[in-house]
């Protein structure tokens, strides 16, 4: 580069540019003709250096300052402690002391060149001894003297200086016992406490501190808790009781004690005492400290109870009472307290026969049930059962075998008689379908006679039975014959429109003063119901369970006849029977005579009543409970209640044989009834003054009427049992309804349907005679019409009794004591139609007041007696 060397050093940037412009030129130049350039070497303008130029080892940190290099760079770095390398970067930390070099590599394109070496002094560090650690007080243990087992020893730690405390030691006779602050010895003897403090100059130990640990004394042992004993009472004999043990500190349980009394009856954790008194439990505790014993716990020992011998509550029974020989007989065991049934035992004219619950004799003679009883406390036997075991069963007989009845013979009517029926037993008959029924009993022979059911042509194959004895057969043959109708005779009859259940019997003597003919010998009956017209539910006929019934006639007075029904002297009637017919009565009684009719009647629901004044048609009504005798037969029968009393629902006769044979069924309302003139003779209502008017013949009515019916209860079959009877003994039927369905909203129309339903009911139509209605529900007085206020509701009663007066038959009644037709008032209280009245016709508005209403109707009534069809 010799081409700059010529260059001045004031030349200016210019100069140097142009200067390098031309050398490049020239270098290209020579390049281009092959002629080589030399590069220059890389040059230190300026040499590094170092400092500090001395220091310490292990302290000093020596740094280099580069040098500056030409035509090249730094490309390494060497730091040598006396001749070892230590570091090639720009510092070093020489550990040891000497020499310290430092050189510099630079290299280019022309090669490499090394800077000058550079030196700086390293010393060695000076070194101060770390002291060891000292204690500058020493530790102390408290207290300085204990007991093995019970004290516990506690170091108080010395102070150190150049350290800490690392380690303790507690010793007991040379043996390490603990390394915390504090020791507890089991075993006495010298124990020692020693610290061992450590710190950089070394370990120390402190001096040893010393303190006598003595032999504990042995404690006593304790009952932390005391024993308890179960049950705290019991019964000698059968209860055992057990001890639960006590908790004991410094020693354990080593005996325990049951005393009763103070003496000793156990040492084990039970005891069962034989005796009565106190039962005491204790416990006794050793230890090496010594003894203890636990706080006595006292039981009660109470006599135990003397358990009874067995007894029989009930004793047994054996079925059948009696028997044949090869029969079987059954016990029922007997009931046994304070034991069981152990054994039980059949003998045969004393000798066994049988062990088990039934016994088969196989000869007669008498049969003998026992039963033993054990228990814990012995045994008892039961009282003998004995039967009879006859030696061949009989067989039934029947005579006549086979017999001929016509299909309308009466309930009774003897079929066949029956004998060889063992004592005590009653026979049956198949079929058992109330066609044919027993009658009679052991002293008067035993029967078989028509029943209740009904008969019907053809051929009926029977046969009786009895327990003991051989069956027998016979053959019924029924034919067919004319009917025998009946039709009620009595002057008039009710049915019972309520019930007391506060009585379960009473006694009847139904007064009927008179009849509508004859009653003649074998051709009349009484019709008894079981059943009562409820008026608060819309007069429904119902019963209210079963009866048992006897009745008797009693005429002339103080002689009485018995009544059958099929034969017995005994009816059991079935709930809600219309009525049952008894048998045909023998005796033959005028028509004008009174007689007495009088009834037994049995029923765990309650008795039938009729609430309505007592009078001619009534006679007395006796009641009371299961106690209450039969008077039928004999006897004063006494009212107890007033205005209550029953009879039967009718008395009937055979109509071919009845003089006045006219027969009415009346239903109505109270109207119908007779509410206020029940008990007057002639009495009955509007409607029945009028049967009986102007000294015409009585007739036989059924006054089935009912206070606060309706029509459409009726249609709705409330009065199915009345509907019955009615059918059953009256040729005509007279319909009265209406005052209490127009108060309910029925209009006429609905009243109109209401009683062409009900004429339906009927078999034949020109038999029904329908009756106007009279006024009804008028408020205000009746002295005078101006007085009288007319229901707005009227307006109906007048559409029906329009209906009804178009019909071709019906009965007048309302025109006699209406002031006007259908004006809805009642007539003033002055002379009418010819009869002298006084006092008002009505007191409340709906019902006649006594005889009075009764005399205008008969009196002026226009119905003829003679349009009643006979039978």
């Amino acid at each position: 580069m010799a081409v700059l060397t010529n260059i001045p050093n004031n030349t200016s940037a210019r100069d140097w540019r142009d200067t390098v412009n031309a050398l490049i030129k020239r270098i290209a130049a020579l390049e281009a003709a092959g002629v080589p350039v030399e590069t220059p070497a890389p040059v230190f303008t300026t040499q590094p250096s170092i400092s500090p130029t001395s220091g310490t080892a292990g302290s000093t940190v020596y740094a280099a300052t580069p040098g500056a290099v030409s035509n090249g760079a730094v490309v390494s770095r060497a730091w040598l402690l006396n001749g070892t390398a230590i570091s090639t970067g720009v510092t070093a930390f020489p550990a040891s002391s000497g020499t310290l070099a430092y050189q510099e590599t630079a290299s280019g394109p022309g090669g490499t060149t090394t800077s000058t070496v550079q030196v700086a002094a390293v010393t060695a560090a000076t070194v101060t001894p770390t002291p060891a650690p000292s204690f500058t007080s020493q530790p102390s243990i408290s207290p300085n003297t204990g007991t093995a087992g019970t004290t516990t020893f506690t170091a108080t730690a010395g102070n150190v200086s150049n350290g800490s405390i690392t380690a303790r030691s507690w010793t007991i006779n040379g043996t390490v016992i603990s390394t915390g602050i504090t020791a507890a010895p089991a075993s006495s003897g010298t124990l020692t406490y020693q610290e061992t403090a450590t710190g950089a100059g070394g370990t120390t130990q402190s001096t040893v501190q010393q303190v006598t640990v003595a032999t504990a004394a042995a404690a006593a042992p304790a009952f932390t808790t005391q024993p308890t004993i179960s049950p705290s009472t019991g019964t000698a004999g059968t209860t055992t009781y057990t001890a639960t043990p006590g908790a004991v500190s410094n020693g354990t349980i080593t005996s325990r004690a049951w005393a009763l009394n103070g003496s000793t009856i156990s040492t084990g954790l039970t005891a069962a005492p034989a005796s009565t008194g106190t039962l005491t439990y204790q416990e006794f505790a050793t230890g090496s400290g010594g003894s203890a014993q636990s706080t006595a716990q006292q039981a009660t020992v109470a006599a135990a109870a003397v358990t009874p011998a067995p007894s029989f509550t009930s004793q047994p029974t054996v079925s059948p009472g009696t028997g044949p020989s090869g029969a079987t007989f059954t016990a029922t065991p007997g009931t046994v307290t304070n034991g069981t049934i152990a054994s039980r035992v059949w003998s045969l004219n004393g000798t066994v026969i049988s062990t088990a619950l039934t016994a088969t004799p196989a000869s007669a003679g008498t049969l003998t049930y026992r039963e033993t009883a054990s228990g814990s406390n012995g045994t008892t036997q039961s009282t003998v059962v004995s039967v009879t075991v006859s030696a061949v069963a009989p067989t039934l007989t029947l005579s006549p075998t086979s017999r001929s009845i016509a299909a309308n013979a009466a309930s009774g009517t003897l079929v066949s008689n029956i004998s060889n029926v063992p004592a005590g037993v009653t026979p049956s008959v198949t079929p058992n379908d109330g066609r044919l029924v027993i009658a009679g009993d052991a002293s008067a022979g035993w029967k078989v006679v028509v029943g209740m059911s009904a008969l019907s042509a053809g051929t009926v194959n029977f046969s009786v039975a009895a327990t003991g004895a051989n069956g027998a057969s016979g053959v019924l043959t029924i034919t067919a014959a004319a009917a025998v109708e009946k039709v009620q005779v009595a002057r008039r009859t009710f049915p019972a429109n309520g019930m007391n259940a506060a009585y379960t019997r009473q006694n009847i003597r139904h007064y009927e003063p008179s009849a509508s003919s004859d009653l003649i010998s074998g051709k009349w009956r009484i019709v008894v119901p079981n059943f009562y017209t409820n008026q608060g539910q819309g007069g429904i006929d119902q019963g209210i369970g079963a009866a048992v019934v006897t009745a008797a006639i009693e005429y002339p007075a103080g002689t009485f006849t018995q009544v059958t029904f099929g034969g017995s002297t005994v009816l059991n009637q079935p709930s809600g029977e219309a009525g049952t017919e008894s048998d045909p009565i023998a005796l033959g009684i005028p028509q004008a005579a009174a007689r007495y009719i009088r009834i037994h009647r049995q029923c765990a629901g309650g008795i039938l009543i009729s609430n309505y004044t007592s009078g001619p048609v009534a006679g007395n009504t006796e009641l009371g409970d299961d106690t209450l005798t039969d008077k039928t037969m004999g006897g004063t029968v006494a009212q107890t209640l007033t205005n209550q009393y029953w009879a039967p629902i009718a008395i009937v006769q055979d109509a071919d044989v009845t003089t006045n044979p006219r027969t009415v069924a009346i239903f109505g309302d109270s109207k119908a009834h007779g509410a206020n003139i029940l008990g007057v003779n002639p009495g009955g209502g509007e409607i029945y003054p009028i049967l009986v008017k102007s000294g015409a013949p009585l007739t036989g009515i059924l006054q089935l009427a009912v206070s606060g019916s309706q029509m459409q209860d009726f249609v709705a079959g409330n009065g199915a049992k009345r509907l019955e009877i009615a059918k059953r003994y009256a040729k005509n039927f007279i319909l009265q309804w209406g005052i209490n369905d127009k108060n309910t909203g029925r209009s006429s129309g609905q009243m109109i349907a209401d009683r062409q339903t009900i004429m339906a009911m009927f078999p034949d139509q020109t038999r029904v005679w329908n009756s106007t209605v009279g006024v009804g529900n008028v408020s205000g007085t009746y002295a005078s019409y101006a007085a009288q206020n007319v229901p707005a509701n009227d307006a109906q009663r007048v559409a029906l009794n329009t209906w009804v007066r178009s019909l071709p038959r019906f009965m007048e009644i309302a025109k006699w004591y209406e002031d006007g037709d259908d004006t809805g008032r009642w007539l003033s209280p002055s002379p009418q139609f010819g009869v002298a009245t006084t006092g008002n016709l009505c007191t409340d508005g709906t019902h006649a007041a006594n005889t009075l209403m009764q005399q205008l109707i008969v009196a002026n009534g226009t119905f003829d007696l003679d349009a009643i069809t006979k039978a």
